[in-house]
């Protein structure tokens, strides 16, 4: 079974298709009493005919046996043929002009109800009837003569209803483009305002953005600055202290600082705030511990493989204090008594992980591995800071001292 559909054919709906059915079988029934009411019986047939045709076609449409498209073929076909077939039942083509201007309603319904090629080819079968029609009068007269002015009557008014079709043609597929454009212009007005909101929009984040962050790098400028001041302050504290060992804790504290400040002075430089470039900020550290403990003229030299490493600040920090312990347990036990001597650090990538290793070509440092026992601040320190980086730590002791820390990017906003 065909199951009815319930869009549109052309520009008109499936009930105004329904509805010229209906109206269309009501003129052929009242057509038909016409010419009974004339006594003309056997032409009465033809109308008749066509009003059991299409409501029957109808019916099967709205039980759903035919669809849309059939019901307009059956349509237009029937209010084509019936007319030509009227003529020729009454024999007289010329005094029924009504009946052929008639069949012009199959090319006008064709273009309401499908396109303008399907028109066209409905107006082409109309004209053939039209000349078939003449042709059949001309030829089969029954005697009757066709005078001049029925014959100017006919095309006169054949003529109108040429002409009438192609101007409603015309002007229907005009207004549908005028429509068309109407809506097209509609879009683009709306389009047009869309973009000037979102450029509107995109402006106002861009300068939300742009003042967030500012704000945020004159924030680790001043954190960077309030740790220099606290530096400073310890500095000139170490002046009044006597006693190495207490003049190194400090100094150790100052370094733990320097290492946190490093971070911040990098991020307010950097154009991305949310991560720096750990290569830089490495050789920056070491180098400022090496100035800090072994002063400029140390015989100690350091070897860097930190390539295309990028780190965010809850990672750099605490990863940062880690190197800074290790790196001053390198400069403080493995080269005594400026002894020449090379440390060794690399940072890579593995997988979802990372590798630092910091090793030396020193005396070595000699403990029994349990990093758990070990009561000095700066081991402890270095282990508490392993576990904050979700990571591991193994320390050899061959040809120097050696570690290898794995560690996460670790993300606290997650």
């Amino acid at each position: 079974m065909i199951k009815k559909s319930t869009n549109t054919i052309g520009s008109l709906s499936i009930n105004t298709l329904l509805l010229t059915s209906k109206l269309i079988s009501v003129a052929g029934l009242l057509w038909g009493f016409m010419y009974c009411a004339y006594g003309m019986y056997f032409a009465a047939i033809f109308p008749f005919s066509y009003t059991v045709i299409m409501t029957t076609v109808i019916i099967l449409f709205q039980k759903g046996i035919c669809n849309e498209k059939q019901l307009v073929f059956i349509e237009l076909f029937l209010i084509l043929i019936l007319p030509a077939s009227v003529q020729l039942s009454i024999g007289s083509f010329i005094s029924s002009g009504a009946v052929v201007l008639w069949s012009l309603l199959a090319p006008t319904g064709s273009l309401l109800f499908q396109d303008i090629k399907k028109a066209i080819r409905w107006f082409g079968a109309f004209i053939f009837i039209i000349f078939t029609l003449i042709i059949h009068e001309l030829l089969f007269s029954q005697g009757n003569a066709i005078g001049s002015n029925q014959v100017l009557a006919f095309l006169t008014m054949n003529i109108i209803g040429i002409s009438s079709i192609l101007f409603y043609s015309l002007s229907y597929f005009v207004k549908q483009y005028i429509d068309k454009q109407k809506k097209i212009n509609n879009l683009l007005e709306i389009e047009s305002k869309a973009r000037k909101e979102l450029l509107t929009k995109t402006q106002n984040l861009e300068s939300v953005l742009l003042e967030k962050e500012i704000l945020l790098k004159e924030i680790h400028h001043r954190v960077k600055n309030n740790m220099q001041v606290i530096a400073s302050l310890i500095a000139l504290q170490v002046r009044n202290i006597e006693g190495s060992a207490t003049i190194y804790e400090f100094q150790q504290i100052q370094n733990r600082i320097n290492s946190m400040a490093i971070v911040h002075e990098m991020l307010y430089q950097s154009e991305y705030l949310a991560q720096i470039n750990y290569d830089e900020y490495v050789k920056k550290l070491a180098l400022s511990l090496l100035a800090s403990m072994k002063g400029k003229d140390s015989n100690v030299t350091f070897n860097f493989n930190v390539n295309h490493i990028q780190l965010n600040i809850d990672t750099a920090i605490p990863l940062g204090l880690l190197i800074s312990e290790l790196l001053t347990n390198a400069l403080k036990y493995a080269f005594p008594n400026g002894q020449e001597g090379e440390v060794h650090l690399s940072i890579k990538q593995v997988s979802d992980a990372y590798e630092l290793i910091i090793s030396d070509n020193g005396v070595g440092y000699s403990f029994d591995g349990d990093l758990d026992k070990l009561k000095t601040l700066g081991m402890r320190l270095v282990h508490s800071l392993v576990e904050q980086l979700e990571g591991t730590i193994v320390q050899e002791n061959r040809n120097g001292t050696s570690y290898f820390i794995t560690f996460k990017n670790t993300d606290s906003s997650n």
